[in-house]
């Protein structure tokens, strides 16, 4: 019984440090993509997307409207 119990502990600790390894890879992602956003809309300012302002940190980035 200690033997099962002490598996799982281990198993929950390795699923926690997989979500918050996957939160932070999300949290990186959604930042590069404001930053790529907000570079092209500098870049090419006629040709920016009609959307919806995204706020990171203090900066708001454009992105595109969900349908």
């Amino acid at each position: 019984m200690k033997i099962a119990q002490s598996r799982m502990e281990a198993a929950e600790g390795c699923i926690e440090g997989f979500e918050n390894g996957l939160e932070c890879a999300f949290r990186q992602l959604i930042k590069t993509r404001a930053s790529l956003l907000n570079v092209f809309s500098h870049v090419h300012p006629k040709e920016t997307v009609s959307g919806h302002l995204i706020l990171i940190g203090n900066k708001y980035f454009y992105g595109p409207m969900k349908h």
